[in-house]
C-alpha cells in the first residue's frame, strides 16, 4: 500500500510544477525534500531493522499465528488494495491523458465521446504496464 500511496502523491508533482511562475524553484525544493526523506528513511531503516529486522514481514499481518485474524487481515488487504488500485488507476490514467497524451498527440477532450473511447482503450494498456512493473520487482507486495 505504501507504493500505491507514494505513486498517487508523485502524480501531483507535474501539476504543482505547471502552476508555478518559476518552475526551477520547484526542482530545487523537490531535490531538498527527496534528500531529506531519503536520509530520514535510511536512518530509520538502519536503526529499526538492526533491532527488529528478523521480525519484518511485508505485509505485517502475515506474521500472525492464529488463522482467523490472519484471514480477516488478508481480506482487508485485498479489499482496500482493490479500492486503492481502482481509484489511483483512474487518477493516473486521467492525469497521463490530460497532461501528456492530449497535448503531445492532440487527442480530444475526455468529455467528448471519442475522448472517452480513447480513455477506455488506455485502461488495459495502463494495467498491463502496472502488472509488468509489479512482476519485475521481486517480493513486491
Amino acid at each position: 500500500m505504501q507504493a500505491v500511496f507514494s505513486y498517487g502523491g508523485a502524480m501531483v508533482y507535474c501539476e504543482f510544477m505547471s502552476e508555478m511562475r518559476r518552475p526551477f524553484d520547484f526542482w530545487k525544493a523537490l531535490l531538498i525534500a527527496e534528500a531529506f526523506i531519503f536520509s530520514v528513511y535510511i536512518f530509520f531503516g538502519v536503526y529499526v531493522y538492526s533491532f527488529q529486522g528478523q521480525n519484518v514481514i511485508n505485509p505485517a499481518n502475515q506474521g500472525m499465528s492464529m488463522r482467523g485474524p490472519l484471514v480477516a487481515g488478508n481480506i482487508l488487504y485485498l479489499v482496500t488494495g482493490l479500492i486503492a488500485a481502482a481509484l489511483y488507476g483512474n487518477i493516473g490514467i486521467k492525469v497521463l491523458y490530460q497532461a501528456c497524451f492530449k497535448e503531445l498527440l492532440h487527442l480530444p477532450d475526455l468529455g467528448s465521446k471519442k475522448g472517452k473511447w480513447i480513455w477506455v482503450f488506455f485502461v488495459p494498456i495502463y494495467w498491463a504496464l502496472a502488472f509488468l512493473l509489479a512482476a519485475a520487482i521481486p517480493n513486491f507486495s
